[in-house]
Order: structure tokens, then C-alpha cells, then sequence
């Protein structure tokens, strides 16, 4: 299976007035599912998170390799990097 991402960035004056240019990028990334036993008390925890996603997202990636951590982060294409990056 594979992911597209895809990335659009127009160009602007400094002045903010948009110009008739953008540049388009596509990220194309395999990945393979896989069957895996969850901890049910890790799992409860995540979910009683709520508004308190930070600590439970650091928790979930250190209790993890760091190429699956790198992985989990690229897929998020940023918005877990802005939630442990405080």
C-alpha cells in the first residue's frame, strides 16, 4: 500500500499579493499493515488524554524504536512535530 501526500505552496510578493506560481510537491511513501498486541492500559491512557495529547504522543513515540518513531512522525507531515515540539 502507499500514501500520497501532496504539498502546495503559492508564491507571494511581500506584500502578501499571491503570484500566478506555486510550487506543488507529491510524497509517495510505502507502507505495509501489520497485525500488533496493544496494551489496554496504554491504550485507556491515550484515550482519558484528551486535551492532554502532548504528554500521551511523547509517551507513545519513547516507548518506541526510533525508526518507527521517525516513521510516525513523517506520516504526520508535521502536526505531531508542533505537539512535542513546546
Amino acid at each position: 500500500m502507499y500514501d500520497k501526500i501532496t504539498t502546495v505552496r503559492q508564491a507571494a510578493l511581500p506584500g502578501g499579493d499571491a503570484l500566478p506560481l506555486s510550487l506543488n510537491r507529491e510524497v509517495f511513501r510505502e507502507y505495509q499493515l501489520q497485525t500488533v498486541e496493544v496494551d489496554l492500559a496504554a491504550a485507556q491512557a491515550l484515550l482519558e488524554a484528551g486535551g492532554e495529547a502532548k504528554p500521551a504522543v511523547v509517551k507513545l513515540l519513547l516507548d518506541t524504536d526510533i525508526e518507527n518513531a521517525r516513521r510516525l512522525l513523517e506520516r504526520a507531515e508535521g502536526s505531531v512535530r508542533r505537539a512535542v515540539a513546546d
